[in-house]
Parts: C-alpha cells; structure tokens; sequence
C-alpha cells in the first residue's frame, strides 16, 4: 500500500504505454505487424531498447533501478507468444498519445540533460510520415481526429519531393499548440532534428534511416 500513485501510474504511462507509442510509426513503416516482432526485430527491438532506457527512463525522476525493472518486465510481456498485439490497433489517435505518452519524456529529457532524445525525435518524424498514409504503396488506414487527417491530407497532398517542404510539415505539426500545449518549434533545434530524420525517412526509407540511428 502506497499514500501516492503518481510514481506508478507516470512509470506505467511513460514506460509501456511511451514505448508502445514510440514503436508503432517506427515499426509499421519497417514493414512490421505486431508489438512481439517490433521488440523480437534485431534493429526496430534495439531502437525501442534504446528509447526506454536511454531516453524514457533518464527523463523521469524516480529509482532507476525500479524503472529498469519495471521496463525489462514490460519487454517481457510484449514478447509473449500467446499476445497478438497489432501496431495499428496502438496506432489508433496516435496524435493524443503521443501527446500524453512521449511528449512528457521528450520535455523532461531536455530539461534534464540540455539535450535532445534522438529515438523518441526520430519516432515523431516517423508519425509524421506515417501520417502521409501509404507504406510502400500500400494505404495505411489511419484513425484519428479528423482535423488532423484533413491536415496531414493536405500537406502531404502538395508535397513537391523538395528538403524544404518537408521541413514546412514538420514546422506545421510542430506549431500545434492546440495538441502539444506548447510550439515545439521554439525549443532550439528540435525541428532541424525532426526535419532532418523526416527527411532522411522519406528520401532514403525507415530502414536505412534507423540504422544510422541505431548505430
């Protein structure tokens, strides 16, 4: 018995519900289908590995022992065989969850250690380019609050193949104050950064891109 949850229910939030979000974008576009194949996956299992314990759990406040028990019993469990946990059933709203699940880690890390997180940045430029609807020419169907898939249609309907408009999407998803309380654009070089991986997603593919991230 414990006078406080907050501890519990932000680790439980940040830590399986975080890296849930973290891997979905990442993952599909990979060419993934489920939670067990993302974390079973030599290079998408190390970015996620490498998200939780190198970018979520710095960025909270609790025991780092406890946190890194607490994610090694949650990696467990996505790699149970008899759970069938599909990418796109987590992918459902992406834009709010990443909001309440990856955004707090995201704010936090910087603040803590006056750096950037590269995974959970790359993982926002890989929602970005999910968002554009297709992987490999295949439709995704996304689900999400119509708004923001009017907007994602639009931008990505006038995508010219140029460096400079994709950097105009992520300035445009970056400035939604109404969803992240906050212009991510202000904080000094988080949009180079996302630009950069969104870039390095489209142009030359998630599989090639995350590499160089794992690396």
């Amino acid at each position: 018995f414990v006078d406080d949850l907050t501890p519990y229910r932000t680790r439980k939030v940040r830590i399986l519900n975080g890296s849930h979000t973290t891997m979905v974008p990442v993952a599909y576009l990979y060419g993934l289908e489920t939670v067990k194949e993302a974390v079973d996956h030599e290079v998408v299992g190390e970015f996620i590995k490498s998200a939780i314990f190198d970018e979520i759990i710095p960025a909270m406040s609790y025991p780092r022992e406890e946190s890194e028990g607490f994610a090694n019993d949650v990696l467990d469990r996505f790699r149970n065989p008899f759970i069938k946990h599909y990418l796109m059933s987590i992918a459902l709203n992406s834009m709010s969850k990443f909001e309440t699940r990856v955004l707090p880690s995201i704010l936090d890390y910087i603040e803590k250690k006056g750096q950037l997180p590269e995974k959970l940045l790359f993982s926002l430029a890989a929602l970005i380019r999910f968002y554009k609807g297709d992987r490999n020419g295949e439709k995704i169907d996304l689900a999400d609050n119509p708004e923001y898939l009017e907007l994602y249609s639009k931008l990505w309907d006038a995508y010219d193949g140029s460096e400079s408009y994709l950097e105009h999407i992520v300035e445009t998803i970056l400035g939604l104050k109404e969803r992240w309380k906050v212009d991510l654009n202000e904080i000094e070089g988080l949009k180079d950064l996302v630009t950069k991986y969104l870039i390095d997603i489209e142009k030359n593919g998630i599989e090639s891109a995350l590499k160089e991230i794992v690396s």
